[in-house]
């Protein structure tokens, strides 16, 4: 009588789900959001200052407090899809994927001195490394998902190129948008519109939703509702 059995998994290939690299990458972008937070404190040392002044030197805080926690949590977002499109993750994968928790970690460091006012900055480094923090984070993000969708090597081979380019583009518009501002720089202007310039991104964004089914007709979008993979998942059990 013929026994039917299980094949094993593929050495090297895991369910995302249940790989560790997720929960690690969750639990890094949580604690960068974290982070951020612990330098938000009424300036020390001022004292004929009022109330109201030592919250006018705290606004800068604020405000890069802010853009850095909407930027975390929109590049947390994107990694969650890309992992929801995965069918497999292989040691590339693994590679470009800390290195985007590299850049993740290290961005409450430019937040507390980005809009800074205590300090003499003519060349602008305060800026320039704030937005180049940012930019790298979203392009090593674009990265994973080439990765993972060249050729269709991570992901089901019936995924549409529509949707694969459609997030390509979608994972590239906030990093270009950063690098391109660093441009308002150049000019003989105060360097906060460099900052002022990154509501294109907004911009952006809606006009490509706006024209998806223009552009790109047969895209597959992210269900919150279902979190599962698109398909069934390849290892399942197997006749043999």
């Amino acid at each position: 009588m013929e026994i039917l059995k299980k094949t094993p998994a593929i050495t090297g290939e895991k369910n995302p789900r249940e790989d560790r690299i997720v929960m690690l990458s969750d639990g890094v972008f949580a604690i960068a959001m974290t982070l951020l937070i612990l330098d938000i404190r009424l300036p020390e040392g001022l004292p004929h200052a009022t109330f109201q002044d030592a919250l006018e030197l705290l606004l800068p805080k604020c405000i890069s407090y802010v853009i850095s926690f909407i930027m975390i949590s929109t590049y947390w977002g994107v990694h969650r899809r890309i992992i929801h499109y995965l069918k497999r993750i292989d040691a590339s994968f693994i590679r470009l994927n800390l290195l985007l928790l590299f850049f993740v970690t290290a961005l409450p460091i430019p937040t507390t001195f980005a809009l800074q006012q205590h300090y003499e900055d003519p060349f602008k480094l305060s800026t320039i490394i704030y937005t180049l923090s940012l930019a790298l984070s979203g392009l090593t993000l674009a990265a994973l998902w080439m990765n993972a969708t060249w050729k269709h090597r991570l992901v089901d081979p019936n995924l549409e190129q529509d949707t694969i380019n459609y997030f390509l583009l979608r994972s590239l518009i906030s990093p270009v948008i950063f690098l391109l501002s660093l441009l308002i720089l150049l000019l003989p202007v105060n360097t906060n519109y460099a900052y002022f310039s990154w509501w294109v991104i907004y911009v952006v964004f809606f006009l490509l939703r706006r024209f998806q089914t223009r552009l790109f007709p047969k895209v597959t979008e992210f269900s919150e509702q279902n979190a599962e993979p698109v398909l069934a998942d390849p290892l399942s059990a197997r006749e043999s």
